[in-house]
């Protein structure tokens, strides 16, 4: 989405902003903000991230990298789960899934695994503490499983190891090696940086004010360094995030339609939304864009997209696409249109009520 020539009604017409650093395209953007804000412009003096404080927020994006799917709790997947990123996935509680999936790397379940119909796939190695309970389904591991608990299923095959706990029951024709199954190593979602939203929240920033084109598009602009939104009380329609840097989005931000992260190609946006964020469209970033980083700090859910709201059709086979990470370790996550990732997410609870797909 092209940062293009806007006009507004109600607020101070800045006037045109010269060419940024950072923004390409932004020559031709007329910067409108309050009188409160007018000095500086809209991509004027940017206040910076202390060393220490990038380095914390570098840190926590580190966390769980390894990881293409982090989840902190249980999972319901109602449509496929497809990963062909070989970074594994990782559940910290039972999982049930009533659609297949396919991992292409490891699978990694502290609790139960409940597969209802179809053949799922394991092209690493499985490792869970509970039951694997499969009537009506087929599992295909390519590498080790080690299973916790009894396994009932209908079709099973594995590439390498089959290790049960002594006296763990099953049903397949392959008898597996009976050792104790040691407790399976997930993903980490013990430290929560609590300490990092405080520090970001303290540093001095350059207040952002939102931009609205005449066919109605909401643009929000950062060029760099550190910047601070307050989320409007009425919610807008779309909206485009664009830019680098940092940004700090203050309360809960609700998007009735589409949310856009749009980044120049070598640079990088980190975006935290400190009071949560809805958006009933689609959440999607710029396919050849830069880095983009998302954290939503504190409890409470987050859903993508609506059947109300995303045309499946326009959209595609794979539907929107989001390039980054996208961090969100207390949330509860619902996934309501199709949803491409490239790159890794880190969830308190999955629910998928259309396809994710996963890829490097």
């Amino acid at each position: 989405m092209k940062l293009r020539r806007v006009a507004y009604v109600g607020l101070v017409l800045v006037g045109t902003v010269p060419g940024v650093s950072g923004c390409p395209g932004t020559e031709d953007l007329v910067a409108v903000r309050s009188t409160e804000t007018l000095e500086g412009g809209l991509c004027g003096e940017v206040a910076s991230l202390p060393a220490a404080t990038a380095e914390d927020l570098d840190a926590l994006f580190a966390t769980n990298l390894d990881w293409s799917l982090c989840v902190c709790e249980g999972g319901v997947l109602a449509e496929p789960l497809v990963v062909g990123a070989l970074g594994g996935v990782s559940f910290a509680a039972r999982l049930e899934c009533t659609s297949p999936v396919d991992v292409a790397g490891d699978l990694v379940i502290d609790g139960g695994l409940l597969l209802a119909t179809g053949t799922s796939k394991v092209g690493g190695s499985l490792r869970m503490s509970g039951d694997l309970d499969g009537f009506g389904a087929d599992l295909e591991v390519g590498g080790d499983a080690y299973l916790g608990g009894d396994l009932f299923i209908d079709g099973w095959a594995v590439g390498g190891e089959f290790v049960m706990n002594p006296g763990a029951a099953q049903n397949t024709a392959f008898e597996p090696q009976r050792a104790v199954v040691p407790e399976p190593e997930t993903c980490n979602c013990d430290a929560l940086p609590t300490a990092l939203v405080e520090a970001l929240s303290a540093q001095p920033t350059q207040e952002l004010a939102l931009v609205t084109s005449a066919d109605g598009q909401n643009q929000l602009l950062q060029c760099g360094g550190l910047g601070r939104w307050a989320a409007p009380s009425e919610s807008p329609t779309n909206l485009e995030i664009a830019g680098a840097g940092f940004i700090v989005v203050d309360g809960r931000l609700a998007v009735e339609g589409d949310l856009q992260i749009t980044v120049p190609a070598g640079e990088e946006l980190s975006v935290i939304f400190s009071g949560g964020l809805h958006v009933l469209g689609a959440l999607g970033t710029e396919p050849d864009g830069g880095r983009v980083r998302v954290y939503i700090p504190g409890s409470g859910a987050l859903d993508i997209g609506s059947a109300l709201a995303v045309d499946t059709e326009q959209a595609g086979e794979q539907g929107v696409s989001f390039h980054g990470q996208l961090l969100a370790p207390e949330l509860e996550v619902a996934v309501y249109s199709p949803w491409a990732v490239a790159g890794n997410l880190w969830l308190k609870r999955l629910a998928l009520h259309e396809r994710l797909e996963l890829t490097d």
